[in-house]
């Protein structure tokens, strides 16, 4: 009997712990507004909840560790705001700090939430085998990619086994405009949402807007004519992407997936042969999830070459 109720005190003690950090925070008090409450057209720029996620999306893969003074000139938030959140977000285990270094990096505690997320893309399941099989054929990188508000995210990457080209991590973001795999998908939203990431990115600049809609042309045209579409990367030199979406969502989601080899080892035919590969790989997972169209007879042939072996 003691040692159960020592239990008990524990457990009290560890909610007790739990319901301080979340009260001092504030963010408690985001989590819990009364449901059906109207809220303020500015309540998500100053809740607590929302200014903890802020200071959370700070850190990429190209910015993994940030001083407090670069999380405030990041989020535009005061020097005692991101002091309580940060905390807060220590005590959560959300974030670490270096005192060493004297840097906050995202901790171990993120991955338990972005492993469900991973977990229920069905689609990124059944691509991960085929995807490393191109990837060793191409000797390059294949990744897929889905969109995220106005940028693409990684969520599944295979490197070929002699592959030198550079990795990305998975949750990496990847600009719309300016490669071939966010233009591949932008060509899959509706007119409007097209329109509306235009008129954004554009930001009043006739010259940008016109420079992206003729990149766009060019990839629609690829698309309609060889089912996968190129480009020459504009983040890394030397590198040659190959693109090719999905052409409907699953589970709510636009996928592309795209292939990366260095441009000086591969001639046209060999880009040719990649790119068909990757189409096929595309309808394979399509054809896995229930989405199934008449496929063109080039890919149809390749298609039936690299299907997945029946268990």
């Amino acid at each position: 009997m003691p040692d159960r109720l020592n239990q008990r005190v524990r457990l009290v003690d560890s909610a007790a712990s739990i319901r301080e950090v979340w009260t001092s925070s504030g963010m408690g008090d985001a989590i819990m507004a009364r449901p059906g409450s109207e809220p303020t057209d500015d309540e998500p720029r100053t809740t607590a909840l929302a200014r903890g996620v802020q200071i959370l999306q700070c850190f990429s893969t190209a910015a993994p560790a940030l001083s407090s003074r670069e999380i405030m000139a990041r989020t535009g938030l005061p020097r005692p705001t991101v002091f309580r959140l940060t905390r807060a977000l220590r005590q959560l285990g959300l974030l670490s700090y270096s005192e060493s270094r004297a840097v906050f990096t995202l901790s171990l505690g993120m991955l338990t939430l972005a492993s469900p997320v991973l977990a229920r893309m069905t689609a990124r399941q059944i691509a991960r085998p085929l995807m490393q099989s191109l990837a060793d054929h191409a000797q390059g990188q294949v990744s897929m990619m889905v969109g995220e508000n106005r940028h693409m995210i990684v969520v599944e990457v295979a490197q070929g086994a002699s592959s030198s080209v550079f990795r990305m991590e998975i949750g990496t973001r990847v600009s719309l405009a300016r490669t071939v795999t966010g233009r591949a998908y932008l060509l899959n939203l509706p007119q409007a949402e097209q329109q509306a990431y235009l008129d954004h990115s554009a930001e009043g600049d006739a010259e940008r807007r016109h420079r992206l809609e003729a990149k766009l042309a060019e990839t629609a045209a690829d698309l309609a004519a060889k089912g996968y579409a190129t480009d020459e990367s504009e983040y890394v030199r030397g590198l040659l992407a190959i693109a090719a979406p999905m052409r409907s969502a699953i589970e709510g989601q636009l996928a592309v997936f795209s292939c990366s080899v260095p441009s000086f080892v591969v001639d046209a035919a060999r880009v040719n042969d990649i790119g068909l590969r990757l189409s096929a790989l595309v309808r394979n997972v399509e054809a896995s999830v229930g989405h199934v169209d008449e496929l063109p007879p080039a890919i149809r042939e390749i298609s039936a070459r690299t299907r997945r072996p029946e268990r």
